[in-house]
C-alpha cells in the first residue's frame, strides 16, 4: 500500500527533465505529484517509467491547446486528504480552478507554482485583462512559488502580501550535469571536439526546438556572412517546422553541421562542452541551465515589445559576465557574435562564470528550498 502524504502537487504531465526535481521532493518533502498522460502527437510528451511515488489521473483536453486540460482530481483527494495542494496555474488549466473551488470542502492550503508575470508583459505588468485575473489568484492563493526573482520582485509590488512568496528557482538536474562535466573535463576540450568530429577552431553551438520563435533564421543568416572569414563553425541540434531551413543551409555552406535531436544526454552536453557559445537569437528557456552547466556561455537577443519574449531563465544571463546580449536584428547578432569570438579570452573567463552562477543559482537543492519554504509558510 503506497504511503499516505499531506501533501499533493498536481501537474498536467511529467516530462522527463522534471523526473529528478519530483524524485527530489518526493524524498526531501514527502510531495506526491498527481499527472495525466498527454495527448496522441503532442509536442510535449510525459515520462511513462517513473522510480518515485506517483498518481497517474484521467483527464480531457478541451480544444487544441496543451494546457486546456481537466483531470479527475476528487479520488486522489479523497484518499490523500492533503492539508496543502500545490498546483502549475496557467488561466486555461481547468483542474486549478476546480482545486481552487474544492479548497472549501477539502480545506487544504493552496500553493501556486507559476511564472509570475506573462513573458510578454515583463516590460509592463499586469496591464491585460488576463493578467488582472491571474493576480486576483495570487491574492487568493496561500502561497505562490515563482521561477525566478526578477518575476518575484515584480510580483511583490503588486500583491497584498509579499511575504507569501518564494522563490524556487527553474532549472534542471544539476547534479548529473556536474557529473557529466566532470567526466567530459577529464577528457579535455580537444579530446571531445576531436571525438566529435570538430573541424574548426572556433564553434557555435545552438540545441532547441526549430521553431521560429527562437530566430533561427537571424542565426543561418548572421553566420553565414562569417563563415568565409573565419575558422568557424555552427553545429545545430533540435527537430521542428524550421528543419528543412536548417537542411537547405547545411548543403549550400559547408561549415553549418545538423544533426536532428538528440536524446542522449551526455552526448548533446559534449556539443555544449566543446563549443566557444551557445547562440539561441530568440526564445531561450532551460537550454541556458545546460549550457552554462556545461561552461558554454550564452548570446541571446535583447527582449523588446516586439520579442522575444524570453522565459524566467534568461535571468542567469550576465550580459557580458556568462553571456551576452545583442540587439534584436541579424546585424546586432553579427556584430556580437564578432566581438566576442575575438576575444577568445574573455570567452575562457565567461565559461568558468557560467558554472559558478549555476552552481550559486540554480542548483537543485536550491529549487527543493523554494518548495519547503512554501510548505513551512502555509503550514505555519
Amino acid at each position: 500500500m503506497q504511503k499516505k502524504t499531506n501533501i499533493l502537487l498536481f501537474q498536467r504531465l511529467i516530462p522527463h527533465y522534471r523526473v529528478p526535481m519530483f524524485k527530489k521532493l518526493n524524498e526531501e518533502l514527502g510531495i506526491v505529484v498527481c499527472h495525466s498522460r498527454a495527448r496522441k502527437g503532442a509536442s510535449l510528451q510525459e515520462q511513462q517509467k517513473l522510480d518515485f511515488p506517483n498518481e497517474v489521473i484521467p483527464r480531457m483536453y478541451f480544444g487544441k491547446s496543451p494546457t486546456a486540460m481537466l483531470q479527475r482530481i476528487c479520488p486522489a483527494l479523497r484518499k490523500y486528504k492533503p492539508g496543502i495542494v500545490i498546483t502549475e496555474f496557467s488561466l486555461s488549466y481547468v483542474t486549478f480552478w476546480c482545486l481552487l473551488f474544492f479548497k472549501l470542502f477539502f480545506r487544504y492550503k493552496l500553493v501556486v507554482w507559476t511564472h509570475g508575470v506573462k513573458s510578454k508583459e515583463m516590460l509592463k505588468p499586469f496591464g491585460s485583462r488576463q493578467s488582472k485575473i491571474q493576480l486576483w489568484v495570487y491574492n487568493r492563493a496561500d502561497a505562490v512559488i515563482l521561477y525566478s526573482q526578477k518575476r518575484m520582485d515584480l510580483l511583490a509590488q503588486h500583491v497584498n502580501k509579499p511575504e507569501k512568496l518564494f522563490l524556487a528557482n527553474n532549472t534542471l538536474d544539476t547534479n548529473e550535469l556536474n557529473s557529466i562535466y566532470n567526466e567530459l573535463q577529464a577528457k579535455g576540450k580537444a579530446g571531445v571536439r576531436i571525438k566529435l568530429g570538430f573541424q574548426h577552431k572556433q564553434n557555435i553551438v545552438f540545441i532547441g526546438r526549430l521553431v521560429s520563435a527562437k530566430r533561427l533564421d537571424f542565426l543561418l543568416e548572421a553566420f553565414t556572412s562569417l563563415e568565409s572569414k573565419s575558422d568557424l563553425g555552427l553545429h545545430i541540434i533540435g527537430s521542428g517546422p524550421e528543419e528543412e531551413r536548417v537542411k537547405a543551409y547545411t548543403k549550400e555552406h559547408k561549415h553549418i553541421f545538423y544533426y536532428g535531436s538528440i536524446h542522449d544526454l551526455l552526448l548533446s552536453s559534449s556539443y555544449l562542452f566543446a563549443s566557444d557559445l551557445m547562440v539561441i537569437p530568440g526564445y531561450v528557456g532551460l537550454s541556458v541551465v545546460h549550457a552554462m552547466s556545461m561552461g558554454c556561455p550564452i548570446m541571446t537577443c535583447k527582449q523588446g515589445p516586439e520579442g522575444p519574449f524570453h522565459s524566467p531563465e534568461v535571468e542567469y544571463i550576465r550580459d557580458g559576465i556568462n553571456g551576452c546580449f545583442c540587439d534584436n536584428s541579424v546585424k546586432g547578432l553579427k556584430n556580437a557574435m564578432t566581438g566576442l569570438l575575438n576575444q577568445p579570452e574573455k570567452l575562457v573567463d565567461m565559461s568558468k562564470k557560467a558554472r559558478k552562477t549555476i552552481g550559486e543559482e540554480a542548483s537543485m537543492d536550491l529549487f527543493v528550498s523554494g518548495f519547503e519554504q512554501a510548505v513551512n509558510y502555509v503550514r505555519k
